[in-house]
């Protein structure tokens, strides 16, 4: 028979049946005695013909003997003795926590322990419980100890298994809250780089180049967006910014690094000498621009001025003014540079040769073979006046047709005169 289970007690008071007695000559009376004493008799009965139950406090699981008394008119009396078992088959109270909240901790790993979510289970006929756990999805061979969990973010459901010391079992469901609070950390940032202005970018605009390592306990997802804030020059910066976040509840960890696109120019300026020139040749030479780098973007113009001579072969001049200007480099303000008219090492002492200027580093040199020769500062603008001699020795050219009628005699040819315009 069962014990009852209540209030920590594990006694049973349970019924005893009634024995099977004849006499065939005489009524009798049925006592039954159990270790506790005389059974308390069924339905009022003076005697236990009907059976009892075993009286105050109860019996605890185990096995017993009770006797069977039966004694006729006459006094005569027989005894059996039978054996009863006290069993414990009632299955263990189960009581889970209605909700857990797991932290992961810095490795993401989370061992979930069955004690973790049990909520006082116990059995009144045991002095200890075993304890199980398992995902309330995964099959009945999952029961143990513990579970583990490796970075999980989400609400997830364990079942509790309580098994007494008689092998019964009973279960509960226990809802379990794992969440990730390690935020991303960024454990390596790259500094602010610069570049020259005209050098290849492009590498900067992928995220794997020179970038961040960011940190963390679980796995995480990062954004990369870039700023390009460059001038028609090439001149600027460009804002990489990275954003790594794993647990939608943790603050991300964020970089932005900046690339600076600095100045940088450079270029040769070769100059044309002074020509002498016959009238109509128009091979005077200009101003060439050669390795032009960074952010040049140097533009050559020029205006003519005529003058007429009075002396000397020549019986013009042309005097070409050449504006030579960088934008990228020149600052807007600054008048323009006046180059120098250069003598160079052939015999005559006139100025006027021609001379390659090279800009370079911000300054404006002079090149004299291997040789450099500083100039001044390299603003970006500049004049220079090339002088063109036009030597015309030749004279103009009429060329007519070969008849010329300029009026019809009339009638009257005393009156035959007309106006004629030759072009010459």
């Amino acid at each position: 028979m069962p014990p009852e289970q209540a209030n920590g007690i594990c006694l049973s008071r349970g019924a005893i049946p009634a024995p099977i007695v004849t006499d065939n000559c005489n009524t009798f009376s049925i006592r039954i005695f159990t270790p506790l004493g005389e059974a308390v008799y069924n339905d009022g009965q003076s005697d236990g013909r009907n059976g009892g139950r075993i009286p105050a406090p109860g019996l605890p699981p185990g096995v017993y003997d009770i006797v069977y008394q039966a004694i006729d008119e006459c006094g005569n009396m027989r005894s059996r003795t039978v054996q009863m078992s006290v069993v414990d088959v009632t299955p263990p109270i189960s009581i889970c926590r209605g909700q857990l909240n797991i932290s992961l901790p810095p490795d993401g790993n989370a061992r979930i322990w069955a004690a973790d979510i049990d909520g006082g289970s116990r059995d009144y006929c045991c002095s200890s419980v075993n304890l199980e756990i398992k995902l309330q999805s995964a099959s009945d061979t999952a029961f143990a100890p513990y579970i583990d969990l490796f970075c999980t973010n989400a609400s997830i459901v364990a079942t509790l298994r309580v098994t007494d010391c008689n092998g019964f079992s009973n279960i509960c469901f226990s809802t379990i809250v794992v969440e990730d609070r390690q935020p991303v950390v960024l454990s390596q940032a790259p500094p602010t780089r610069t570049i020259s202005c005209g050098a290849d970018y492009s590498a900067y605009l992928q995220a794997s180049f020179d970038a961040p390592v960011f940190t963390d306990n679980c796995t995480f997802s990062t954004q990369f967006t870039t700023t390009v804030n460059v001038d028609s020059c090439g001149i600027g910066h460009i804002d990489r910014r990275w954003e790594a976040r794993d647990n939608p509840g943790n603050v991300a960890a964020v970089h932005v690094q900046r690339i600076n696109i600095i100045p940088a120019f450079a270029y040769s300026l070769d100059i044309p000498a002074d020509r002498t020139t016959q009238c109509g040749d128009e091979n005077t030479g200009t101003v060439l621009v050669s390795g032009a780098d960074g952010c040049s973007q140097v533009q050559v113009s020029y205006v003519d001025s005529w003058f007429r001579l009075s002396s000397g072969t020549a019986c013009y001049e042309r005097r070409r003014t050449f504006t030579i200007l960088n934008p990228c480099e020149y600052d807007g303000v600054t008048p323009p540079v006046l180059l120098e008219r250069y003598d160079g090492s052939d015999p005559d002492l006139n100025t006027g040769d021609s001379t390659r200027l090279i800009s370079e580093g911000g300054q404006l040199y002079r090149q004299l073979g291997t040789q450099r020769s500083l100039l001044g500062p390299s603003t970006g603008y500049y004049q220079y006046l090339q002088v063109i001699r036009i030597v015309d020795t030749l004279p103009p050219t009429i060329d007519l047709p070969s008849s010329l009628t300029f009026c019809v005699p009339s009638q009257d040819t005393s009156n035959c005169s007309a106006e004629a315009i030759i072009p010459l």
